[in-house]
């Protein structure tokens, strides 16, 4: 238990860091006009299902219905303006879910919402996005992490997205850390599990 709790706490410390360093970088990343035309920014699929991108603008929308997504997680806060995609989407068939996570905290219970909702999520067409594309490709990294996938393999999947060399080793300690305390609470097996009660059994059997 002690060891789970210190893993929270350092891993929660360690995506406050970069989650701020984030949030400077985004700043500069909306004044570039080009990537603001794209209908989905910095989109990237990391698999046959699940996209990652940054911000999503009115065409991006109508792409989103034409490809046949089942839902979209929104990881912007409020005041990034979620409301005209939430509104935009509306009755079009898209299950429309915000998670806000911001470039100055972020919470175990935030976490967890994001991995309870992907888990619920899972087999059906997603688009995962935030601004930029790096808190979506950090969110994604963590939850991919935490299920068990090779750190390699999750680093392949969020390259183009996550351009923040924090939010990278933010991942790879995430992996270490998840991987520690993995190691220090073995599951139970058959040879460290209690031994059943013989002697119950014993007259168990010798009853008519």
């Amino acid at each position: 238990m002690k060891a789970a709790l210190t893993f929270r706490s350092t891993s929660m410390k360690l995506l406050l860091v970069a989650l701020t360093v984030t949030g400077l970088m985004g700043l500069s990343a909306c004044g570039n006009a080009k990537k603001d035309e794209e209908p989905i920014r910095n989109l990237n699929p990391v698999n046959q299902n699940v996209a990652l991108a940054g911000r999503v603008n009115a065409s991006g929308v109508e792409t989103l219905k034409a490809e046949h997504y089942d839902a979209v997680v929104d990881l912007r806060t409020p005041e990034e303006g979620i409301e005209t995609e939430r509104n935009a989407l509306e009755g079009s068939g898209i299950e429309y879910i915000n998670i806000p996570v911001g470039h100055d905290s972020l919470s175990e219970n935030t976490t967890k919402k994001f991995s309870d909702t992907m888990d619920r999520l899972e087999g059906k067409k997603v688009l995962v996005h935030c601004q930029s594309g790096n808190r979506a490709g950090m969110m994604w990294g963590v939850y991919q992490t935490g299920r068990g996938v090779p750190l390699d393999e999750v680093l392949r999947s969020v390259q183009h997205s996550v351009t923040n060399e924090s939010l990278l080793e933010s991942i790879k300690q995430h992996a270490a850390e998840r991987k520690a305390l993995d190691q220090a609470e073995p599951p139970v097996t058959a040879q460290n599990s209690p031994e059943p009660d013989t002697a119950a059994n014993a007259a168990a059997s010798d009853s008519p």
